[in-house]
């Protein structure tokens, strides 16, 4: 089938990587895939050499230039169905008409644009119960979120002090205060460890102040963002994800691909991912001292770490690998297009240009 993969963010993070991630495996699966996005986005720069793209930079959810551009990319390419990643992509295909509109549901902050798509893909399903009670009638498929396996099967030899990692928007959902703090536990001092966080966000010099605050600034380090992120995985010896709230815990995937042992907070993106004790070690989100515990633990014992950093990889390659999870978004296309009932909805060429202002 033909795919219009639409994508408006222009950012760095977990949801611009993921909609990069769908085109590769459409692709993988034999369809014919055109992005939609910001021309100078980050999810441009994912895509394959010469992968066909058109462009759009909306000033705002209304604004009628992308909304025309979208239109006039229809009538050209006349695609089986429309993907929309995020709540701006979903706000826009909302408006279109004679195309299949299917929104990528990636956290649960649903708008009301969700409820006048056609259908949903939502990435863990605890998202998809949310959808389908919120959205009575509509039909939802279930697929991860996938990852390319690392080339490498070894890791690095563990450094000293160990290297323990942390990746992601610097904002209070991700926890990075708790980890901070944990790492100020007196049961830590003795320890020979440092800490390295990479990204960017509003609580960066919040963070920077608690470090200092609690005598361990030294010890800790703000990178910024990092575009190799295999070099990042393969730099640090333990990943801490002590996030508050994970719809999907896109970082612990990719850490686990390169066989890096995790520490993960007890949420449901998470939970969906790792096995506790097998694959992660996983924490009370709201308990500090576990919390120290684990990083303890794992700084002690590098049998355990390397463990479940070989468990994690074999977890990661048998349920969120391209190839597998290309397969599962091509049979629940496969679904939703087979269900479609589009015997009222207007032609491509009967577009309602109308539906910019709605």
């Amino acid at each position: 089938m033909i795919v219009l993969n639409v994508m408006l963010g222009r950012g760095r993070g977990g949801l611009e990587r993921a909609a990069a991630h769908y085109h590769h495996a459409l692709l993988a699966s034999g369809h014919s895939v055109v992005g939609f996005g910001h021309p100078t986005g980050w999810m441009r720069s994912q895509l394959p050499a010469g992968a066909a793209f058109q462009s759009a930079a909306p000033l705002n959810d209304f604004d009628f230039r992308t909304h025309f551009a979208l239109v006039r990319t229809l009538r050209e390419l006349r695609p089986t169905v429309v993907l929309a990643h995020g709540n701006r992509a979903i706000r826009f295909a909302s408006r279109l008409e004679g195309v299949w509109r299917i929104g990528v549901l990636h956290n649960s902050r649903f708008k009301s644009a969700t409820g006048r798509l056609d259908a949903c893909i939502a990435v863990t399903p605890e998202l998809a119960a949310a959808a389908r009670r919120q959205y009575a009638g509509m039909n939802v498929e279930v697929v991860p979120n996938l990852v390319d396996m690392a080339a490498e099967t070894t890791r690095p030899p563990r450094r000293e002090p160990v290297v323990i990692g942390a990746l992601g928007r610097l904002h209070v959902d991700k926890g990075f205060d708790r980890l901070i703090r944990a790492l100020a536990d007196p049961g830590l001092p003795g320890m020979n460890w440092r800490l390295v966080i990479a990204g960017e966000g509003p609580e960066r010099a919040a963070l920077q102040g608690l470090a200092t605050h609690l005598g361990i600034g030294q010890h800790v380090e703000l990178i910024g963002w990092v575009d190799d992120r295999r070099s990042f995985f393969r730099s640090i010896d333990v990943l801490c994800m002590p996030s508050r709230t994970e719809s999907f815990g896109m970082v612990l995937v990719e850490a686990m691909a390169h066989g890096v042992p995790v520490i993960v907070s007890d949420n449901p993106g998470s939970r969906e991912i790792v096995r506790s004790d097998s694959d992660a070690l996983v924490v009370d989100a709201d308990d500090e001292p576990a919390l120290a515990a684990a990083l303890a633990k794992l700084i002690a014992d590098p049998d355990l770490a390397a463990a479940l950093g070989r468990n994690g990889r074999e977890r990661v390659s048998t349920a969120y690998a391209l190839p597998i999870v290309a397969e599962k978004l091509d049979q629940a296309l496969g679904r939703l297009v087979m269900a479609r009932t589009d015997e009222t909805r207007p032609g491509i060429d009967e577009l309602a240009l109308a539906g910019v202002a709605s």
